[in-house]
């Protein structure tokens, strides 16, 4: 009986052992997901920064008629596209006229967005890397894709 009684002992020194590391693991593992410096979130801030770019007409290849904001998309951005980036214009040049095209030639071919307005947040369906790798590709065309074009260049 003497034994019967120790291993029940033991049997429930053991369980309940067992159900606190369990206990344990799981509270660890909730608050490490739930931890609001994750690196998850940081790399999230880092992608959001904005990059902004002079517009320069390519007929004289050194007026500037405004900038170009962009950023990249992310899950948590309410677009219509998935893979891109956001490029908002502000025009000063009064000879450069809304609605705008924006186009950029890629290695993978040829993308863009049109009617742009100034001021506005459009989205750009083109890779953000390989935009920032050659931003001069990128070209915004004035008053509906019939007028005078200009590129970016860094700030």
């Amino acid at each position: 009986m003497k034994y019967y009684y120790q291993n029940c002992l033991q049997s429930s020194i053991i369980k309940s052992f067992a159900m606190l590391m369990v206990f344990g693991l799981m509270t660890s593992v909730l608050a490490g997901c739930s931890s609001s410096t994750s690196a998850n979130e940081e790399d999230k801030d880092s992608e959001k920064q904005t990059r902004t770019f002079d517009l320069i007409l390519a007929a004289d290849g050194s007026t500037v008629v405004g900038t170009a904001t962009t950023e990249i998309i992310t899950e948590d951005d309410d677009a219509y596209i998935e893979d891109g980036f956001f490029i908002t214009l502000d025009i000063s040049g009064s000879e450069f006229d809304p609605p705008f095209d924006i186009d950029m030639n890629t290695n993978s071919g040829f993308c863009g967005t049109w009617d742009v307005q100034d001021g506005e947040k459009a989205e750009m369906p083109c890779d953000y890397e390989e935009f920032l790798s050659d931003p001069g590709e990128l070209i915004v065309t004035s008053e509906d894709g019939d007028g005078v074009e200009a590129y970016t260049v860094e700030s």
